[in-house]
């Protein structure tokens, strides 16, 4: 849901453990995007999610 004046809405997921393709444990979060297409369009939104996973993928906690 957006409630304006917001244009759209991220919701960021719990992270949790899950095995990648070659079964090695990796920690993931999911991310839902949910936005106005008055405001943006499917490209835009797209590419946003994109640079917020390349931003977290960057942080490290310890």
């Amino acid at each position: 849901m957006v409630v304006p004046p917001a244009i759209g809405t991220l919701f960021i997921g719990e992270a949790h453990w899950d095995l990648d393709a070659d079964g090695t444990p990796v920690e993931k979060v999911n991310l839902c995007l949910t936005f106005d297409h008055r405001w943006l369009n499917g490209v835009a939104g797209a590419q946003f999610l994109s640079d917020v996973r390349t931003e977290i993928e960057k942080v490290s906690l310890r």
